[in-house]
């Protein structure tokens, strides 16, 4: 009876001394798994501040470094703007501008300007020549020196490519000065040819030593 007292003591201790070491070793993992929480809230709550602190510093510096460049490659330039244009002359801009500023700035073209070959988009710089041509008139179709030495047309009877030999006078002034030619049934002085729309004062002086009647 005794040795069953015994026995039964034992396993009554071996079975709390396991249910405490169970215990113990439970209570110590919530120990640790809480700590574990608590060091990755606060490291997750350091990591984000400082992240947002560094993107905030390298926004700003970005920005201060764009401007930066910005000052340094924009400066004042001068540009000279002639031909088909309000007010040819010369333009104080800036070199972020464009040559669509510049004409802008010498008051737009007239009606009788030719911008297909003009690259508007290009930027301007310092000392740049715009010459904006005309629609009846290019350079490719001015004659030479010698073309001209001894150049004479006869406004009444020349044709188109006759005419074009004239100094100014394109295909589409040509064309224009023969049908005003046939509506009034000819040239009476050399100077009425001032009466075709675009052939002005300045044209008349150009090409007045080379036209008869």
């Amino acid at each position: 009876m005794k040795g069953k007292k015994i026995s039964t003591l034992i396993k009554t201790s071996l079975f709390y001394e396991i249910f405490y070491n169970i215990k113990t070793t439970v209570f110590d993992n919530k120990i640790l798994l809480s700590s574990i929480f608590v060091s990755i809230i606060i490291l997750s709550t350091f990591l984000t501040a400082f992240i947002q602190k560094y993107n905030m510093e390298v926004k700003y510096v970005t920005k201060d470094s764009v401007n930066a460049v910005s000052s340094e490659r924009v400066k004042t330039v001068f540009v000279c703007v002639t031909g088909e244009v309000k007010n040819p002359g010369l333009y104080k801009l800036t070199s972020d501008k464009r040559i669509s500023d510049a004409i802008k700035a010498a008051g737009g073209t007239t009606e009788n300007a030719s911008v297909e070959s003009i690259n508007l988009a290009q930027k301007v710089s310092d000392e740049m020549y715009i010459n904006i041509p005309s629609i009846y008139y290019s350079d490719s179709e001015v004659p030479d020196s010698n073309d001209q030495t001894n150049l004479i047309i006869n406004i009444n009877t020349a044709n188109i490519s006759e005419l074009c030999k004239l100094p100014n006078i394109g295909e589409k002034y040509a064309e224009r000065i023969i049908d005003y030619r046939q509506k009034i049934g000819g040239f009476k002085n050399i100077t009425d040819i001032m009466d075709v729309s675009g052939i002005g004062q300045k044209i008349f002086d150009k090409i007045k030593n080379y036209i008869t009647l």
